[in-house]
């Protein structure tokens, strides 16, 4: 990597005038065909059979807003940036601040103050924790979650969440056979067919 003076960032090549505002203006009314085109198809189909094709068109807080201006309070919570609502105002500056002073992001070879800074305010809240760990997506999450519970136990062979699906064993694990055994037990006992 050398080093190269600051300058502008470049237009998108071949488009000086790309204005996204415009162009989701101009195409919105497509996106239930671009998306089937390009995407998904079966996501569509399921908004239409279920009456959901309205075209969400702006999002405050915790409301959808569709082309005919109706308010629809969204109580869908599988992401966590629900829980401070859309579009908040807060975020919008902070966000804004750092786009407009051009600092560098998702560099590979560094290391990022604003994750740390992060890391260091909501550590003041789990005095009984000493890192931070951020992830990109709830798979992550899980993945992190069972390689720390490795890491804090004593059975390194496996990883388990009482009364639930998940189970994670190595085949090479010597209590893998033991624990699939007793998994298969309980489940010929449970099976309509053992009844």
């Amino acid at each position: 990597m050398g080093k190269a003076r600051r300058s502008e960032a470049p237009a998108i090549v071949g488009d000086p005038g790309f204005d996204i505002l415009s162009l989701f203006a101009e195409r919105e009314a497509e996106r239930y065909t671009l998306h089937a085109r390009h995407l998904n198809e079966m996501m569509v189909r399921v908004l239409q059979t279920i009456g959901y094709d309205v075209g969400f068109c702006s999002g405050h807080g915790q409301y959808l807003f569709d082309r005919a201006g109706l308010r629809y309070l969204d109580l869908l919570s599988g992401w966590g940036v629900f829980g401070i609502g859309r579009n908040h105002p807060i975020v919008r500056e902070v966000l804004t601040d750092i786009l407009d002073h051009d600092l560098p992001n998702l560099v590979q070879m560094d290391v990022s103050p604003l994750a740390a800074l992060l890391a260091e305010r909501l550590l003041r809240y789990t005095p009984f924790l000493q890192k931070a760990f951020f992830t990109n997506s709830g798979a992550e999450a899980v993945e992190a979650a069972i390689k720390f519970s490795r890491r804090a136990t004593t059975d390194r062979c496996r990883s388990t969440a009482r009364r639930s699906f998940a189970t994670v064993s190595g085949p090479s694990c010597p209590t893998a056979s033991r624990f699939r055994s007793t998994i298969s037990r309980h489940s010929k006992k449970s099976s309509p067919a053992a009844r």
